[in-house]
C-alpha cells in the first residue's frame, strides 16, 4: 500500500522524464524522486536512504538499490556508500588519501582510496 503521509514526490507537469525509485519503508511503498536522493548507506541487511530531508530504512542490499538508481547521477564512494553527485557540497581530503564527502545537507560520508579517482572524475564533469 502507498502511504501518502511519507510520499515525497515533487513532480512538475512540465517535466517529461521524472526518475522515480520505489522503496518499501516500514511496510509502506514510498515513491522517491531520484533527484532528491542524496545518499544511500549500508547498515547490515538494510540501507538508509536520505532524500528530501527524510531518512528511509529499507530492507534491501546496497547493490540492489544501486541497480535501480540512474548511473549518470549516482556514484559509489565506499563499499557501504553511494552518493548523488548533484548533492555534494565539498570534498575534504584526509592525510591517508581518503576523502570526506560533505553533502549539502551537512551529512559527511567517507570515500575510500579505491573510489577516489572515479569520485574526482564525476565531480569534474559537473564543473
Amino acid at each position: 500500500a502507498l502511504c501518502g503521509g511519507r510520499q515525497r514526490m515533487r513532480g512538475r507537469a512540465a517535466e517529461v522524464a521524472i526518475e522515480r525509485v520505489a522503496v518499501r519503508d516500514r511496510g509502506c511503498v514510498v515513491l522517491l524522486d531520484a533527484r532528491e536522493i542524496a545518499s544511500v548507506t549500508a547498515d547490515g541487511d538494510y540501507v538508509h536512504i536520505v532524500a528530501a530531508g527524510d531518512r528511509y530504512l529499507v530492507r534491501e542490499t546496497l547493490t540492489a538499490v544501486a541497480a535501480r538508481l540512474p548511473a549518470a547521477r549516482f556514484l559509489r564512494i565506499h563499499r557501504s556508500s553511494i552518493i548523488n553527485v548533484d548533492h555534494v557540497a565539498r570534498l575534504e581530503p584526509m592525510p591517508n588519501r581518503e576523502v570526506v564527502v560533505v553533502m549539502r545537507s551537512g551529512e559527511r560520508l567517507r570515500s575510500s582510496r579505491s573510489y577516489e579517482v572515479s569520485l574526482r572524475r564525476a565531480l569534474e564533469r559537473l564543473l
